[in-house]
């Protein structure tokens, strides 16, 4: 039996005890009838104003919890955007600099990513294109730090093709994180402050670009040779 059902069986119960007690007390059914039908309206209106109240209280905070997911969900996919966009830089970076006896010491990082897939959140609000992307994403990060471990380990790339396979590793892996990020941006603006590039962006990214290179070229001087 539904909530709505009983409230509507206690007001029917209500008023028959009201109208019992009219018709037993008094002998002008007229006045009764109309005793009867202001008592049995004013239950009525007691009754659907609460009603109201309570579906209004119950929308409210449906949509504050819904308010707050959207936001948490807004920031999840900001972490990994920016995850991506470092990623996406190191990438790169291996690219360049990747050569026969050197092996590249850093790796690409997968927290953001993998806090976002394991967050119910994340499957709750993102389309199923950008939970496939990022999956996608995460395992083929994962197995680019694994590669750069074993070569960590060997000492340097021995084998031919080893530089070339690397570069083909890096570069469609970024391939993969752009098409990842696309559908991050999307999500951005649907569910929140979409991140938009100001006027100094490509000023600063290449000032900080020409630092760190600036940086690899002073150690590679002190050192004699390319950094391995």
């Amino acid at each position: 039996m539904t909530r709505r059902m009983k409230q509507l069986i206690g007001l029917a119960v209500c008023a028959g005890i009201v109208l019992a007690y009219i018709f037993l007390s008094t002998t002008d059914f007229i006045t009764a009838a109309i005793a009867f039908a202001a008592t049995f309206s004013g239950v009525y209106l007691s009754f659907s104003k609460e009603n109201r109240r309570r579906r209004e209280e119950e929308r409210s905070e449906a949509a504050r919890r819904e308010a707050e997911e959207k936001e948490q969900f807004a920031r999840l996919i900001q972490g990994v955007l920016v995850e991506s966009a470092n990623d996406h830089t190191i990438l790169n970076n291996i690219r360049k600099m990747v050569a026969p006896g050197v092996i590249f010491v850093g790796e690409v990082s997968t927290d953001a990513l993998q806090a976002a897939l394991s967050d119910p959140l994340f499957h709750r609000w993102a389309d199923h294109s950008l939970v496939l992307a990022a999956t996608i994403v995460k395992s083929r990060l994962v197995e680019m730090n694994n590669i750069l471990s074993e070569y960590r380990a060997r000492g340097r790339m021995e084998f031919p093709g080893d530089v070339e396979r690397m570069k083909i590793r890096a570069e469609k892996r970024q391939e993969v994180i752009k098409v990842m990020q696309e559908l991050l941006e999307m999500a951005m603006t649907q569910y929140g402050a979409a991140i938009v590039a100001d006027v100094r962006t490509q000023e600063i990214n290449e000032r900080l670009q020409r630092i760190l290179q600036e940086e690899r070229q002073q150690i590679e001087r002190i050192e004699g040779g390319p950094l391995r």
